[in-house]
This record gives C-alpha cells, sequence and structure tokens, in this order.
C-alpha cells in the first residue's frame, strides 16, 4: 500500500509513502508475544573532503516479549532483519 499527497498549486505539501512490511515471521512472532518494531537508518560513508562516497542501508527489527525480553538485530534488508529476530527469538 502506498499513499502519496498531491501537489496543490499555492501549497506546500509532503509527500508520505506509506508501505506496509508484513511477513509470515513477524505474524508469527507477534502470536507467540513479542511486540515488534522495523526502523530503517541510513548510514552515510564519506572521504576526507567530505563527499558521500556509499550510503549503507540497514533495518532494524526490535522484539520485546511480554516476560520483559527485549533484543534487536540489524541487517540489509527488511526480509534479513526478520529471519535474523527470528533465529534469536527461537535461541530464547
Amino acid at each position: 500500500m502506498e499513499t502519496i499527497a498531491l501537489a496543490v498549486p499555492g501549497r506546500v505539501t509532503n509527500r508520505t509513502r506509506v508501505r506496509r512490511v508484513r511477513t509470515a515471521r513477524r505474524r508469527s512472532l507477534e502470536a507467540a508475544g513479542w511486540r515488534t518494531w522495523l526502523t530503517y537508518r541510513e548510514n552515510h560513508h564519506r572521504n576526507e573532503t567530505g563527499r558521500m562516497v556509499a550510503l549503507e542501508e540497514r533495518w532494524v527489527a526490535e522484539l520485546e516479549h511480554v516476560d520483559g525480553t527485549a533484543f534487536a538485530v540489524e541487517a540489509a534488508t527488511p526480509a534479513g532483519a526478520w529471519a535474523l529476530a527470528w533465529e534469536r527469538a527461537a535461541q530464547r
């Protein structure tokens, strides 16, 4: 699902893109009592002159269980973050 606000002449508008990231693993974790969050982060790599030379995308999946256990994992893709979270929750 993606929503884009339309521009109206004479008004300043913000473009909002809403993307639902729902996977079977995330639904299973939530059914097992985990609260889940997925956030996006960019790491900018710059050279000695300050020019950006690379962009590293990172997805952080945070989990909190009803018993108080909590952890976070990072990956390059949303699916990778959920796979790591799934493995970590299974070890608990």
